[in-house]
């Protein structure tokens, strides 16, 4: 596991400091504009996602040993799954707004299946205490992080647009 340490350290550090920008990033732009409905409903997915992906990198890095770190991991993921089916269910429900393709996609489906993912890494590392399900979980929250990025970089555009 030392191997990795590395790069759990730079997915947990991204999605620290990325974090802390969506929020200057919606504080500025709500006080430069009007609030667009919906900014707070796609930006608390986004915050949820970057935030779960901090958390599953602590505890990976922790020296709890791969079992518990799976265990452990077990309740972010699925509380973002949880909030993830939510939040494309409610995505329809927002005042004001018309889905289009791409949120479907990118709000919607992809992040469901990373964290079906993730829970899928998590109960492995339960089952086979194997380093080599380490793989996995880092390219799910390195896709988790990519994801982030860019429904960060949506929102920035979209709530720019009035």
């Amino acid at each position: 596991m030392d191997a990795w340490h590395d790069v759990f350290v730079v997915l947990g550090t991204t999605a620290a400091a990325l974090v802390g920008l969506v929020f200057v990033a919606v504080s500025v732009g709500v006080t430069l504009k009007q609030p667009r409905k919906g900014l707070g409903e796609f930006t608390g997915q986004t915050v949820i996602n970057f935030t779960l992906t901090l958390v599953a990198c602590v505890v990976t890095l922790s020296p709890a040993g791969l079992s518990l770190s799976g265990g452990v991991l077990l309740i972010p993921s699925v509380y973002g799954l949880s909030y993830a089916l939510w939040f494309w269910r409610q995505m329809h429900l927002i005042e004001g707004y018309e889905p289009v393709k791409t949120d479907w996609l990118f709000y919607g489906l992809l992040p469901v299946v990373d964290y079906m993912l993730l829970i899928v890494a998590a109960l492995s590392l339960i089952v086979f205490a194997d380093v080599a399900i380490v793989y996995m979980l880092a390219a799910v929250l390195l896709l988790l992080v990519v994801l982030c990025i860019r429904n960060s970089y949506d929102l920035t555009i979209w709530a720019s647009m009035q």
